[in-house]
């Protein structure tokens, strides 16, 4: 992870986002190759497409999102809630908006602001 210090500080969110994504993703990929192996067979026939999986990777992401901002609930958790700013520093580079719409400051407080990890778009001109 030498590549995540700069001028001997190491950025908290790039951090902690990484250790998020690696095991969320390992996990995932243990659950898909039991559904592959058990639920369908070995099939290659029924094998996973790109989309199906990126879809379900999309998915974990965003229930890990959606769980660290129910975790800023400082009236609720208290002493044990994470910090606004915790959060904001690990997904802000990650999460989506429909174009043309920018995120409010504090996305993760605001009432009624649906954010989550975007799509992205396949081939050359990405």
């Amino acid at each position: 992870m030498g590549g995540l210090v700069k001028n001997g500080a190491k950025p908290q969110g790039a951090n902690r986002a990484f250790q998020i994504l690696v095991p969320e993703t390992a996990f995932l990929i243990w659950k898909l190759r039991c559904e592959r192996r058990i639920e369908r067979n070995d099939d290659p026939e029924r094998a996973f497409n790109l989309d199906e999986v990126t879809g379900k990777w999309k998915a974990v992401m965003n229930e890990r999102l959606q769980q660290d901002r129910i975790l800023t609930n400082k009236e609720r958790f208290g002493p044990k809630a994470l910090e606004v700013n915790t959060v904001l520093e690990t997904w802000t580079g990650m999460v989506h908006r429909p174009e043309g719409e920018s995120l409010p400051d504090n996305w993760i407080k605001t009432p009624g602001v649906l954010v989550g990890i975007g799509s992205y778009r396949r081939g050359r001109n990405r």
